[in-house]
């Protein structure tokens, strides 16, 4: 009957270092990410509340059926951007090992 080392004893010191350092790397590019998602979350909900904004004032406006139907087709469009934009607001934080 052959008797197998436990796991901890199997792994080579050298080959944990090198993952505790890949996984280090992949949790800095992982922050990286989520600060870079936030900037971009946060200017293009900018310009998608501008653009909301337009849409709204000309619903005030005197408008032909038809260009009316494309400006609200344009408000709901940019609202359904915003939401899901605001889907990337919810991503999970990191997990630390």
């Amino acid at each position: 009957m052959t008797h197998k080392k436990p796991l901890a004893e199997q792994i080579d010191v050298r080959d944990a270092e090198q993952l505790m350092r890949q996984l280090r790397d992949y949790e800095c590019a992982f922050v990286q990410t989520r600060e870079l998602t936030g900037r971009i979350r946060h200017d293009l909900n900018n310009a998608l509340t501008g653009m909301l904004g337009q849409t709204q004032l000309l619903l005030r406006e005197d408008l032909s059926a038809g260009a009316r139907g494309r400006v609200e087709v344009i408000e709901s469009l940019t609202v359904r951007v915003k939401e899901l934009i605001a889907l990337l607001r919810d991503l999970p934080p990191p997990v630390k090992p």
